[in-house]
């Protein structure tokens, strides 16, 4: 999955429409994803999935910092 997305005034970097197929890093994308099943398996694990993972930093409590992932 590349970077497709970078903004740095919001501090929002992500993927946009990224597609995977089977697995997302070394896992199989049904861990992460329900998308029903079939009598082979996880539908999950049998197509093309799009994905658009988006995260952005924002200023907490004084001297942290917040992660928002989407």
């Amino acid at each position: 999955m590349s970077v497709t997305t970078v903004d740095q005034s919001r501090y929002l970097i992500g993927a946009e429409s990224a597609k995977v197929r089977q697995r997302l890093g070394k896992a199989p994308i049904s861990r992460y994803l329900d998308c029903g099943q079939t009598q082979i398996g996880p539908n999950a694990d049998s197509y093309d999935v799009m994905l658009t993972v988006l995260v952005q930093l924002q200023k907490g409590v004084p001297g942290a910092t917040a992660v928002s992932t989407s």
